[in-house]
């Protein structure tokens, strides 16, 4: 059974399915997606050098109608009241047998209405969504805890001694067709941690110690890269300035990545977690 859900960014939602009120007669967009190849040419060159390729923002297209004909005018007006493209944009959840994804989108304008009634259906619809973003992602968020302490000293002590170092190194799955932008905590006391995708061979290091209490959150994802303070009374403020310069804000690419994490030192209640969602092409 498919069904879509939209929540507007006031957390007001409508559903859209199989049955009434709002039954669905045609839903188009949520497959493939356009995408741009990027190419060079040379003088005097046969062909072009690909350079890379970037997808286009995707449009959802939903054709349903309201049944049966009761409360009509009610229900037109919770639609063009969800629906209101002042809003910005929302979530767009897509449920069927295969599973749930979520997309984000909004209205490029209020549902049409046409004045044609066909036998059996009381008032059609036309709802046109916009996603700035094409790529539909898993709703159920991955949390994975890197920190750890490895090595150390044993007693007795044998020459020359190990006084050990805070790491771990992990391999984790991206399930989705496309890269994905990870979210990681460093939670104090730390000191210069480093983490790494030795599958892509880019790294993000903190040149600053992280006191006790504190934490530092970080972004990856594109447009909305950010390096955020966190003190322990609350207050939150920039701190690019505690990343170093030959640092890359790497993400996640399809299949396997090789994560490894280091720091020159670490308490008990210091913790390293990293968050992301898959991201697919299409449902």
């Amino acid at each position: 059974m498919r069904r879509i859900i939209f929540t507007n960014a006031a957390g007001d939602s409508i559903l859209l399915g199989n049955s009434t009120p709002y039954m669905i007669t045609k839903l188009e967009g949520t497959g493939a997606v356009q995408s741009n190849i990027q190419m060079l040419k040379s003088p005097f060159q046969d062909g072009a050098t690909f350079i890379g390729t970037t997808l286009e923002h995707r449009e959802i297209t939903i054709e349903a109608a309201i049944v049966p004909k009761e409360d009509v005018a009610e229900r037109r007006r919770k639609l063009i009241q969800i629906l209101n493209p002042k809003l910005g944009t929302g979530i767009l959840r897509h449920e069927n047998e295969a599973g749930t994804l979520d997309i984000k989108a909004i209205a490029d304008q209020s549902p049409v209405f046409p004045d044609r009634q066909q036998k059996g259906i009381y008032q059609r619809f036309l709802i046109n969504f916009v996603c700035p973003d094409p790529a539909w992602y898993d709703p159920k968020k991955e949390r994975i805890k890197l920190a750890s302490f490895v090595g150390g000293f044993n007693f007795p002590f044998r020459f020359p001694i190990n006084f050990g170092r805070v790491g771990q190194f992990l391999k984790i799955q991206n399930k989705g067709d496309l890269d994905t932008p990870v979210f990681i905590t460093f939670a104090g006391p730390l000191r210069n941690p480093v983490l790494e995708n030795r599958t892509i061979g880019k790294k993000i290091i903190i040149k600053q110690d992280i006191p006790e209490g504190e934490r530092l959150e970080i972004n990856t994802a594109f447009g909305q890269k950010s390096v955020v303070r966190i003190q322990a009374n609350g207050n939150r403020s920039n701190a690019f300035h505690w990343v170093s310069p030959e640092s890359q804000f790497w993400q996640l690419i399809p299949g396997v990545n090789e994560i490894s994490y280091a720091s020159t030192e670490e308490a008990e209640n210091a913790a390293v977690t990293l968050e992301f969602f898959h991201r697919y092409l299409g449902v």
